[in-house]
């Protein structure tokens, strides 16, 4: 990632939506591995290389999509004084009465309320599947969670996936959620690793 790169990502992420600048620094570190992991992937030889690098890709993409979700979650629950745009009075209540603390429970709230905006739930399903993969993270499945098979779970195409919804969620967040009334980067500049 290039330095103009970071900085239009960290302007997309902490000078437009996010309310915790600390989680919003974290993000941006962790989309930087991200896209070292995709450098790696692409100069990877050999018939199976390059899908070994769809775990940690998928696994980190989640987990930021879980920080972003986490921060939309505590904003909506603590605003006080910034009126947040296309949220309603009872979406803020619902937020504020509700202890939601885990992934699953973010993506819950976001589908009732339509957080994303979405005309369908193939967001909310999508982002479901993605933390099931992300809780693959435990490599003995104890919960048999998906495919026993982690080289069936993290595929191209679940890979893919993530990468569509984690765009999803960027652009929901900049365009729905953003910050001092304007947006100061639009989704369509925002750098993705992927593309």
């Amino acid at each position: 990632m290039t330095e103009e790169q970071s900085d239009l990502f960290a302007t997309a992420v902490t000078g437009t939506f996010m309310w915790s600048f600390k989680k919003g620094d974290n993000i941006v570190y962790n989309y930087d591995v991200i896209w070292a992991l995709y450098g790696a992937r692409n100069v990877a030889v050999g018939p199976h290389a390059k899908a070994k690098f769809n775990k940690p890709i998928v696994i980190l993409l989640t987990a930021i999509t879980e920080c972003i979700l986490d921060d939309f979650t505590n904003r909506t629950r603590q605003f006080v004084h910034e009126r947040m745009q296309n949220i309603t009075e009872r979406q803020v209540l619902d937020f504020k009465t509700k202890k939601r603390d885990k992934l699953e429970h973010y993506i819950q709230a976001a589908k009732k309320h339509n957080i994303l905006g979405a005309t369908s739930n193939d967001i909310y399903d999508n982002l479901d599947h993605m933390r099931k993969m992300r809780n693959r993270v435990h490599i003995q499945n104890t919960k048999n969670v998906l495919d026993n098979d982690e080289y069936t779970v993290f595929t191209d195409a679940n890979r893919q996936l993530a990468e569509q919804s984690f765009e999803t969620v960027i652009s929901a967040m900049m365009t729905r959620f953003y910050r001092w009334g304007s947006l100061r980067v639009s989704p369509q500049d925002v750098p993705y690793p992927w593309r």
